[in-house]
């Protein structure tokens, strides 16, 4: 059996990958192809939650209800035998892996050796594909995921040194290629007009040589614009997504109404960012990506360094704008907005208690 392991990165098109792998668990399998249930109905968390090194206990452990290190042990045997029994009663010739904090959370060499150790229980012929995003898009990408995930902090262009695997690609590859080989890394750019039909989940298909059983071209992260993330930012201080290390339930389901709220209101928004800080954030890992496109695409340049950055993102043409304030008006009505979403939800409940 072989095992293709999708380790992202982060914001390159997952968590649309994952929901059609998980749609289509079933077609696959009929191809003899095996998206495991056992590591994760959707997103294979658990993998990381069983793998990370036992003195980080993060967010995805605190999700996953493990908050002892001598849980974490457990999660690993408990792994190993839920996936050895999906196995023998699936018998497939493939099986695929995804988990985008595969290439962030697991940061060190020993981590991808614990990996490695752990997949070898089930097979040593291992495939590693990664999709690699512009840094400059990955940079706003990525802070629009912290704040639905608890940020306080304003953003602000990083001072990255090059420990920063998630930033520096090269030297993440570099280590991944240590540990499974080189040979056994597969690379992809992570930009619509390059993937096939300027699909990801056809592109994954693809890139991975599995059946395109259906097509999904819905994204299943919904980006907050400017505004409404900041009026996010601000509330993470008064609703954080954990207190005490457990999950807070008085946040509920606040990203997912405000996800309503955004489809209901175009993105206007400008991103408050000078240009030319952020492409000389971007100018920073220009030697090591096309390192990468030397060594794995058999290309000089692995992004073009002609653009600041791609659409759709909007950032203000004014070089000088340095901040943003969010307005009372904007605050209260966003505040209404969430008021009615949830008088919805509970009109809905109050329904169905009386059938």
């Amino acid at each position: 059996m072989k095992i293709q392991l999708h380790i992202g990165t982060e914001k390159t098109g997952t968590t649309t990958i994952q929901h059609f792998c998980r749609d289509q668990r079933d077609s696959l399998l009929e191809k003899h192809i095996l998206y495991p249930e056992a590591l994760g109905k959707t997103n294979h968390t658990k993998l990381i939650a069983a793998l990370q090194n036992v003195n980080r206990v993060k967010s995805i452990r605190q999700r996953q209800g493990i908050h002892k290190k001598s849980n974490v042990r457990v999660l690993y045997h408990q792994l190993i035998e839920r996936l050895t029994k999906e196995i023998e009663q699936k018998s497939p010739q493939k099986m695929v892996i995804s988990n985008e904090h595969l290439s962030s959370r697991l940061a060190s060499s020993k981590e991808l050796l614990s990996l490695k150790k752990f997949l070898a229980n089930f097979s040593e012929d291992i495939e590693v594909y990664v999709y690699l995003r512009r840094q400059d898009e990955f940079l706003l990408s990525r802070y629009s995921t912290s704040v639905k995930n608890g940020r306080t902090k304003p953003f602000s262009i990083p001072k990255v040194n090059q420990e920063r695997l998630d930033f520096y690609y090269d030297h993440l590859l570099e280590m991944w290629s240590q540990v499974f080989g080189q040979n056994t890394i597969h690379v992809r750019v992570f930009q619509k007009d390059l993937l096939v039909n300027r699909d990801i989940v056809s592109d994954f298909c693809d890139f991975l040589d599995i059946p395109l059983t259906a097509k999904s071209r819905v994204s299943h992260n919904i980006s907050l614009d400017w505004k409404l993330l900041e009026f996010l930012r601000e509330l993470n201080g008064h609703l954080p997504p954990f207190i005490d290390g457990r999950v807070n339930p008085a946040r509920a389901n606040l990203v997912q109404v405000l996800s309503k709220i955004q489809k209901e209101m175009p993105k206007t928004t400008l991103i408050p960012v000078d240009r030319q800080d952020l492409r000389e954030f971007f100018l920073r890992f220009q030697e090591g990506n096309n390192k990468i496109a030397q060594l794995y695409l058999n290309k000089e340049e692995l992004f073009s360094y002609e653009t600041v950055i791609r659409e759709p993102i909007n950032i203000s043409e004014d070089s000088q704008v340095a901040s943003f304030n969010l307005s009372l008006a904007d605050t209260l009505k966003y505040c209404a907005d969430i008021w009615k979403i949830k008088q919805v939800e509970i009109d809905k409940i109050k329904s169905q208690l009386k059938v």
